[in-house]
């Protein structure tokens, strides 16, 4: 029977890995072998499934995508590895896309979203689009955001052999995404007319939202004492304490934008602090 391996870095989305495991058994069951390999930076849930084919990493937040696919890559031993997001809503949908394909002897099977045919305008409308998000990803940094955070990370599926060829590649930690020239090796990809969804529940209190409310709570604070105090200080000394006061002030004002804006940020793009560098 045929081995599959399946690469899943979920950080700090833990919370499906229960179901993930009873349905991964049952989508397996009878047709393949199968490991799967999981890199969490969050606790488990309590009471897992024990089951010897679901590998648990414990990483830090700092581990990027990249590393943990090469990780994957060279512990694994299946006759083809598979790299997924098991925290999407259709993530078994695609598996089963991946692997016909790879029965019907492709080599690498890379998934992705069928885009339709635009129109003049909405091509110029793109263009200037993308190069918003380029100016974008500048102040994305400011936050930091890793700095790959616009690479698209489909559903992917390589053959064993062309796993111990990417083992062998002297640029580590290099995870090839949407690369669809292969020379020598038999490439199919697999159009999908639907958005690829993800399930992923964000907080609605962060730490960069509190962080916010009490640097703005500080700030008015502050501005409240500098006007009440303001005529108890002797002439003397009123440029120190107005310098004083306005620097204080400077710092939560700034911190107070800083921690709405790394909010904002990662609430649009469902990204993690520091999940990818």
């Amino acid at each position: 029977m045929k081995k599959v391996s399946i690469i899943s870095p979920v950080y700090e989305n833990v919370n499906r890995i229960s179901e993930t495991i009873t349905n991964l058994i049952e989508f397996f069951q009878d047709k393949y072998e199968f490991e799967v390999f999981y890199y969490h930076s969050k606790d488990l849930p309590e009471n897992l499934i024990k089951d010897a084919r679901f590998i648990f990493n414990k990483i830090d937040n700092k581990q990027s995508f990249d590393e943990c696919v090469t990780d994957g890559m060279q512990k694994s031993n299946g006759d083809c590895v598979i790299i997924a997001d098991l925290n999407n809503v259709d993530y078994k949908d695609y598996i089963l896309k991946l692997l016909v394909e790879w029965e019907n002897k492709a080599q690498i099977v890379l998934l992705k979203q069928d885009k339709k045919k635009l129109s003049f305008w909405k091509r110029i409308g793109n263009f200037f689009a993308g190069i918003g998000r380029k100016i974008g990803q500048i102040f994305l940094s400011v936050a930091n955001l890793n700095k790959d955070f616009g690479a698209e990370r489909n559903f992917q599926l390589f053959a064993r052999n062309v796993v111990e060829l990417i083992n062998q590649f002297p640029e580590k930690n290099y995870y090839l995404r949407n690369f669809d020239c292969w020379v020598d090796y038999r490439v199919s990809i697999v159009w999908i007319n639907t958005k690829i969804k993800v399930n992923r529940k964000q907080k609605k209190w962060t730490n960069n939202l509190l962080q916010f409310i009490i640097a703005t709570c500080l700030f008015a604070g502050g501005l409240t004492a500098m006007i009440l105090t303001a005529g108890l200080i002797p002439e003397a000394n009123k440029n120190m304490f107005r310098l004083v006061g306005t620097g204080i002030l400077t710092l939560f004002g700034v911190l107070a934008i800083l921690g709405l804006f790394k909010h904002v940020v990662y609430r649009l793009t469902n990204l993690k602090p520091n999940q990818t560098k």
